[in-house]
């Protein structure tokens, strides 16, 4: 089996920092900008087990789908011929609001972001076929709220409260 062996893309952003910071500790992992990638040859992308991109152009946000906006896009169309598995970082506001949103909820984005980044999953599902994670970040670190009795809650809070009573 392959090492663990992680380039994170997007030096300057918040989360590729955070979690650089948090792998590093665990796997061989490498933080480097969108550029550095474009540069990098496909022989040493071959060292490589995963890549997660959390870079992003600030029109995939707010404007119309168009290829040039797509990160993930260009990071996909180099990995093709490779065995690297992606790790997408995407938004649950691809689907219908609601509570407890699973991967067969219904699909409804409503702002340019959430249909953009759903245009993106697609393609990654239909190239990547068993090589790729999407990761909902509110998922992760989302809000905590109640309705009906009921306590709903994110990764994080469960990951602190098994934590807190030291479970494993």
């Amino acid at each position: 089996m392959k090492e663990i062996n992680i380039i994170i893309v997007g030096k300057k952003s918040f989360i590729a920092k955070n979690l650089f910071f948090f792998l590093k500790k665990r796997v061989k992992t490498r933080l480097i900008s969108f550029n550095d990638f474009c540069k990098t040859n496909l022989s040493k992308l071959n060292k490589i087990s995963h890549i997660i991109n959390c870079s992003l152009k600030k029109e995939y946000i707010n404007f119309i789908y168009k290829k040039k906006f797509d990160l993930d896009y260009f990071i996909v169309r180099k990995i093709l011929q490779t065995k690297i598995s992606y790790i997408h970082l995407s938004s649950r506001k691809v689907y219908k609001l609601g509570e407890n949103l699973t991967e067969r909820s219904k699909l409804h984005p409503t702002c340019q972001y959430s249909k953009n980044k759903l245009i993106t999953e697609n393609f990654i599902k239909n190239n990547l076929i068993n090589r790729y994670l999407i990761l909902r970040i509110s998922n992760v670190v989302g809000k905590i709220f109640k309705s009906k009795n009921k306590i709903h809650t994110n990764f994080l809070s469960n990951f602190l409260y098994y934590r807190k009573k030291k479970i494993k």
